[in-house]
Order: structure tokens, then C-alpha cells, then sequence
């Protein structure tokens, strides 16, 4: 899916002397690789990162969140569902929802791009892996569950009683039956 892994492991031990020994005749690619290969890669954190992320930017911006999500809605088979033309505001919805959830289980609240420390920092790439084997979406719960996203479009919808896709102050007020104090508006 999205996250698969793109590098082999690294050599074992006696891999090296091997590798070793190959170095002081010729080098071929395969031993190269096997021997500088294997001191040089990246984690699979920062190998996701990187590709997720636009090559002009040291960080992730919303939109390349957005195509990362994308790519799951589109290929993730417990989301199959949202391929029905007739779904498509939820799956942009879904998608809006992800994104946001991200921005803010990474970065905190403010903040419209994540760096390549909080992104380590977070479980995210382990979720995106344990989405290639999953076929239940909902199994994992952090950041891409289509529960989850139900139960907030849900609320959203409920609380905008106007249908603009917007809360207003007035609408904010209204949540949870006008418990918030309006300094928290």
C-alpha cells in the first residue's frame, strides 16, 4: 500500500567479510550495495517522510498529508465503501477529517506542517504499516478510523444548522448542550 518497505534488511555478519574480501578485488553493485548499503540507510520513518513530503520543503505541509490520505482512501480495501460516487462528500470529508487529525496528533494545534522530528516522534508510520495488513480500518483507531470520522462528522453536522460546513460562534455555543463558557468560544 502506502508505507511498504523499500530497502532489504542489512547484511548479516559474515556478510561483511565477505563484502570485504569481494572490495579488495572488484566491486560489483550487489556487494556495494550490501556492504554501504547497509551503514548508510535510513529508518523507514525518515524513508516515509521523505516521500510523502514535496522535495522543495523540510517539512510536511497539509496538502502532502492530503495526497498520503488520499492514497489510503483510494487503495485501503475497508474503505471501499467510499468509492461510490454518491460518497464522495464523505470521502472528502474523510480525507479533510485525516489530515486534521494528523496535523494535530503531530504538530498541536496551529500549526500547518510537520517536521521530520515530530513525525519520528509519532506512531504514524508504524499505523501506516499496520494498515497493509489490516482489511478493517477501524481496528486501528489512531488517525485513520472511518468510526472515528463518523462520529465527528456526526457531531459537525448536528451543531451546523446552517449547512455551510462552517460552526459558527453560535454553533460552537451550542455543543454539549451550551456547557462551554463563552470565554471558550
Amino acid at each position: 500500500l502506502v508505507a511498504r518497505r523499500a530497502l532489504a534488511p542489512p547484511p548479516a555478519t559474515g556478510e561483511w567479510r565477505t563484502a570485504s574480501a569481494a572490495l579488495s578485488k572488484s566491486v560489483d553493485y550487489s556487494v556495494f550495495s550490501a556492504a554501504v548499503g547497509s551503514i548508510y540507510t535510513d529508518d523507514d520513518q525518515v524513508r516515509l517522510f521523505r516521500a510523502v513530503r514535496s522535495p522543495d520543503r523540510p517539512w510536511l505541509t497539509p496538502d502532502d498529508l492530503s495526497k498520503l490520505v488520499w492514497a489510503v482512501a483510494d487503495t485501503h480495501t475497508g474503505l471501499d465503501f467510499l468509492k461510490d460516487p454518491a460518497s464522495e462528500e464523505f470521502r472528502l470529508a474523510y480525507v479533510e477529517s485525516v489530515v486534521a487529525r494528523i496535523l494535530w496528533g503531530l504538530s498541536g494545534f496551529g500549526t500547518h506542517r510537520v517536521t521530520l522530528q515530530q513525525w519520528r516522534r509519532s506512531q504514524i508510520t508504524e499505523v501506516l504499516f499496520q494498515l497493509d495488513h489490516e482489511s478493517d480500518i477501524n481496528v486501528i483507531t489512531h488517525f485513520f478510523s472511518y468510526n472515528h470520522f463518523y462520529v465527528m462528522w456526526c457531531l459537525f453536522s448536528e451543531l451546523d444548522e446552517d449547512d455551510d460546513s462552517e460552526l459558527s460562534k453560535h454553533d460552537v455555543e451550542r455543543y454539549g448542550s451550551h456547557w462551554l463558557f463563552p470565554g471558550v468560544v
